[in-house]
């Protein structure tokens, strides 16, 4: 497991939060920097829909007890531990760190705080 560092390189949120603005700016930021970024459901099928899917540049599923982090960051090709998660859910965000990820509640201030 990749040690957390202050270089970010991909931005992953979860899913159930597209819809919020604090969520939507963070991924319009990542656009911006072109940062890839993309949401990740975790119990859910991936053929099922995902609103705002048209602002992120890929999306993933895992089954009902994981959370696909390992896969993204290998799909993006990064190290969990460039990688921010951003999620409303605790359960989500201590799963994440606990995968190496750096796990916050959505915040275009921590995202740019991992710029350099």
């Amino acid at each position: 497991m990749s040690q957390p560092c202050s270089l970010l390189e991909l931005l992953l949120v979860d899913a159930r939060d597209l819809a919020l603005p604090a969520t939507r700016r963070m991924l319009e930021f990542a656009a911006a920097q072109a940062i890839p970024h993309g949401a990740l459901r975790a119990g859910e099928s991936v053929d099922a829909p995902i609103d705002h899917a048209d602002a992120l540049d890929f999306w993933l599923s895992g089954d009902e007890r994981e959370w696909p982090f390992a896969r993204a960051a290998a799909f993006a090709g990064v190290e969990e531990g460039r990688t921010l998660f951003a999620s409303m859910d605790p359960v989500a965000r201590a799963a994440a760190a606990s995968a190496g990820l750096v796990a916050t509640v959505p915040n275009l201030d921590v995202m740019e705080r991992m710029l350099p």
